[in-house]
């Protein structure tokens, strides 16, 4: 393959190029870390029966509820259904990314009457 030395300059600055914009934007995932979106129950919820909760993770490794771990759909869905008990009740979200980086700690309450 014989390619003329003009052109060497815009093959050097092609890969270049691709090579950076590639780094950005694998690296963005790590920066930015996992997000955890719930979508069922809203925040404050009253019910008799126990609750499912359901939402999406996005830049995600490990997902927990309550500290126990949540498998998720190859979109990053979940839905759980947990058992409440009387009263007052909070549900602790975390999502854990590739690089360890942990999202911040989402809270639901819910009662139980």
């Amino acid at each position: 393959m014989n390619i003329s030395k003009r052109f060497y300059p815009f093959v050097v600055f092609f890969v270049c190029g691709s090579v950076i914009i590639y780094t950005a934007l694998r690296s963005t995932n790590i920066i930015i870390g996992p997000s955890i979106e719930i979508k069922y129950p809203i925040n404050i919820y009253e019910t008799e029966t126990p609750v499912n909760v359901s939402g999406v993770v996005k830049r995600s490794s490990h997902f927990y509820i309550n500290d126990r771990e949540i498998y998720l759909t190859r979109l990053g869905e979940f839905s759980e259904t947990l058992p409440l008990s009387l009263g007052f009740n909070i549900i602790k979200f975390q999502a854990v990314g590739k690089s360890g980086k942990r999202s911040r700690f989402l809270y639901k309450r819910i009662v139980l009457k």
